[in-house]
């Protein structure tokens, strides 16, 4: 699992979080609750994606090649994220 949290400043823009989640062991990912007021950006990587699907985030950007989620978790990404990305 790998989780990020970082700051940038894109300009004309305010300052924007960028959180990117990706698959790992249920254990190390964080509790995501705790950022649903916050102004973010969600980045979701391999399976991080339907884990933060399966918590009601619809991440701005999917990325990865998803050898790691079920036909049936693929399927239920592809209807539900407007900007994916498959790489092999």
């Amino acid at each position: 699992m790998f989780y990020a949290d970082e700051s940038i400043m894109i300009e004309g823009m305010n300052m924007k979080k960028i959180h990117v989640l990706a698959g790992g062991p249920q254990a190390y990912i964080p509790d995501l609750k705790q950022y649903e007021q916050e102004d973010v950006i969600w980045v979701g990587v391999d399976r991080g994606v339907y884990l933060l699907l399966k918590e009601e985030i619809s991440p701005t950007i999917a990325v990865g090649d998803f050898d790691s989620v079920t036909d049936q978790e693929w399927e239920f990404i592809r209807n539900h994220v407007k900007h994916l990305k498959q790489v092999q």
